[in-house]
């Protein structure tokens, strides 16, 4: 949905989308599966607000869940498929953990203000407030 509304230049509609998957996983206490993340990648453009939520994701559940290879989706394995197979997206998560403070807390990409994946400009009042 975030591709057509991306092309058509529907920055609502974009927004909304993006709202009410980040919704969605506040809602069920999770995050985008690695597979799922890879599929995100592969289709839409590099930097765009879904590739920054899963790179998040991606940082976060690295450095917040690292001892916790028994989580089968987030798996080393799987983690290191997905970095691997899209080269640009694992240099975003490498650049991403290595501009983090030494100390600081990694915070969880789902609760980010909504505008840090929104496509409307700084400039522009929110339309679709979450917050």
């Amino acid at each position: 949905m975030f591709c057509l509304a991306y092309k058509l230049q529907l920055a609502n509609l974009c927004d909304l989308v993006m709202d009410a998957w980040i919704s969605h996983d506040l809602g069920e206490n999770g995050f985008p599966a690695v597979d799922y993340i890879s599929e995100i990648v592969e289709r839409v453009p590099v930097g765009s607000a879904p590739w920054i939520y899963a790179m998040k994701s991606v940082h976060y559940f690295i450095a917040v869940f690292r001892h916790r290879d028994d989580l089968v989706m987030w798996s080393t394995s799987a983690l290191y498929r997905l970095i691997a197979g899209n080269s640009e997206f694992g240099l975003g998560v490498l650049k991403s953990m290595r501009g983090q403070e030494v100390g600081m807390v990694t915070v969880d990409p789902r609760r980010l203000p909504a505008c840090d994946y929104h496509v409307h400009g700084k400039e522009v009042k929110c339309p679709c407030k979450r917050d």
